[in-house]
């Protein structure tokens, strides 16, 4: 009973950092195209089936199928998160204004060594799925290497119009100011 409640927040807590992930993305762009709009809508597909894969863990954890099939939908989950990425820089009118280039290459870096944690972690699962789950962990100090220190000096102080989801001075953006392409 209790692995069956424990499968609950992991689920939630992996989805909940895809949603954070993916809203921090959506910060970064300012219009879409075709494919950027299918690989959004192929992460929602993925995501929806994670708690799947984490009710195996919770019932099956000790196996090497319920580890692997775990490690590979989070990387694939974040596979699409990285393609959307990369798909700024490939695509620089996508970009909101004043999107920072440097900032887009840091975060294509950043998805890939997610990535490359989770599919590294399958070939472990067939041989200790416990080692594997360890290895997942590995995540934490990928994440702490792309910490940047905050900027020396006196933070801007904000204003009533701020919102935490926009950048100063621009208005939340409206379904108006979206532009999306025709469909398929």
């Amino acid at each position: 009973m209790l692995a069956a409640i424990g499968a609950y927040p992991l689920s939630f807590a992996v989805i909940g950092v895809l949603w954070l992930t993916q809203h921090a993305l959506f910060r970064l762009i300012a219009t879409v195209d075709r494919r950027l709009l299918h690989l959004y809508f192929a992460l929602p597909a993925v995501v929806a089936a994670l708690p799947f894969p984490a009710k195996l863990i919770s019932e099956y954890g000790r196996t090497a199928a319920a580890t692997a099939c775990q490690s590979g939908s989070i990387a694939l989950s974040l596979g699409f998160l990285g393609a959307m990425y990369l798909r700024l820089p490939a695509a620089p009118v996508l970009a909101a204004p004043g999107t920072d280039p440097a900032e887009l290459r840091t975060s294509v870096r950043r998805s890939a060594l997610h990535v490359l944690v989770f599919v590294t972690a399958i070939p472990p699962a067939f041989w200790s799925p416990g080692l594997a789950k360890y290895w997942w962990l590995l995540v934490i100090p990928v994440r702490a290497l792309r910490r940047t220190p905050a900027p020396a000096g006196p933070a801007a102080p904000a204003t009533a119009g701020d919102q935490p989801w926009t950048r100063p001075g621009q208005g939340r953006a409206s379904s108006a100011q979206m532009v999306f392409p025709d469909p398929v």
